[in-house]
C-alpha cells in the first residue's frame, strides 16, 4: 500500500467487491433460469432466457436441493437479452457481436429485440 494513496487502495477494493457480487448473481439467476427453465427477469438490466439442449423433459422444476442436486448445466445455456437502456447508462459499452455468445439487447418501450450478426 506504499506506492497508492489509501484512496485508490479503497477504490481497487471496492471494485473488487464489486465484480464479486456481480458473478454470484449472475451465477445465480444463470442458475434459477435453468433449474425453473424460465426466463428470469433482472429488472433495468435484462432477461436471462433458459436454451434447453437436450429437448427431452423440458417442464419447469421447483428450486429445490434435490432439483439442484440432479441438475446437469450441460443440458442447458442461457442467453442475455440485455436492456438498451442499461447499455445507454454504461456509456460506450458494446455487446458482442458474435451470434454465439448468446447476447442480444432489447428496447423496454418498443420491444424490439436486436440480435449481433443480423
Amino acid at each position: 500500500m506504499a506506492d497508492i494513496t489509501e484512496e485508490v487502495y479503497y477504490q481497487k477494493k471496492a471494485m473488487k467487491l464489486f465484480h464479486m457480487t456481480w458473478s454470484g448473481v449472475t451465477k445465480y439467476m444463470r442458475t434459477v433460469c435453468q433449474i425453473k427453465n424460465k426466463p428470469v427477469q433482472f429488472p433495468g438490466l435484462g432477461v436471462f432466457v433458459p436454451i434447453k439442449m437436450n429437448i427431452e423433459d423440458s417442464d419447469p422444476t421447483k428450486l429445490t436441493s434435490k432439483a439442484l442436486s440432479e441438475f446437469d448445466p450441460a443440458d442447458y445455456d442461457v442467453s442475455l437479452m440485455v436492456n438498451e437502456n442499461f447499455l445507454k447508462n454504461c456509456g460506450s459499452v458494446k455487446i458482442s457481436e458474435s451470434p454465439q455468445d448468446l447476447i442480444s439487447s432489447f428496447d423496454s418501450l418498443s420491444g424490439d429485440v436486436k440480435f449481433p450478426g443480423l
